[in-house]
């Protein structure tokens, strides 16, 4: 996370994650909105060495939640997120799956 200040970045606060695939911004907030990321970090499964998945971060790049394993790898540019009548709505596209998550 970086501030501006007089024309210049300043680093506020670092966070680390595996390969991020895509990332949407929270838009069920108009002040402080975090983002969703799509990831994709080392670790085992029964049938591969990396864990996809979709991770949410709050305004100050703090990690604030987790979801389980995803089937396949995240296509790169396919999240998108919206309010929909019922809230936060997400679509992700991955090699194997499309998730509509609400």
């Amino acid at each position: 996370m970086y501030e501006l200040n007089d024309n210049t970045f300043t680093e506020v606060q670092r966070t680390t994650v595996g390969a991020v695939l895509d990332v949407v911004v929270d838009v069920s907030t108009e002040n402080e909105q975090g983002w969703f990321l799509a990831v994709q970090e080392e670790g085992e499964t029964y049938n591969a060495t990396d864990v996809n998945r979709v991770v949410k971060f709050d305004h100050n790049g703090f990690k604030i939640w987790s979801g389980t394993q995803l089937v396949g790898q995240p296509t790169r540019q396919s999240m998108r997120s919206r309010m929909g009548e019922n809230g936060l709505e997400m679509l992700l596209g991955t090699s194997a799956a499309m998730y509509w998550l609400r």
